[in-house]
């Protein structure tokens, strides 16, 4: 049995364990970015939905998936994936990279959507990543 005054201690420390362990939050990339993973989110589309638009050039699109194969020496770049489509991002001319253990993580990705021959591409602006479903 605990006594009385220990009471309030531990359940500051239990409360804040449950904090600590159940409220791993997202993140913007890159650090200093403006604006909110949330703002981010708000603004995504699908990215099989983007993809199917007809083809204008290049443009700027902000796409929500999530993170496939990552590059695993930096994390500089990664695969966003749906259901149906699958795109290379590239993060190394904003010069900030993902975690390489990132794979499975939902995201939304901001940037420049072009063709490279017959592949299509994203070149990040931002990033906002979700801790992975459990």
């Amino acid at each position: 049995m605990i006594p009385a005054r220990w009471l309030p201690i531990v359940g500051s420390c239990v409360l804040w364990a449950l904090v600590a362990c159940g409220s791993e939050t997202s993140t913007l990339l890159p650090e200093g970015a403006k604006g909110s993973p949330a703002e981010l989110r708000a603004q995504a589309r699908p990215l099989s939905l983007v993809l199917a638009e007809p083809d204008g050039g290049d443009r700027v699109v902000t796409v929500s998936g999530t993170i496939g194969k990552v590059c695993r020496s930096m994390g500089c770049w990664f695969y966003v994936a749906d259901a149906e489509q699958m795109v290379l991002v590239d993060l190394k001319p904003v010069g900030f990279t993902v975690p390489i253990d990132a794979s499975g993580r939902p995201c939304v990705v901001e940037g420049r959507l072009y063709k490279d021959g017959s592949d299509r591409r994203i070149d990040a602006r931002r990033v906002a990543l979700w801790p992975a479903p459990q």
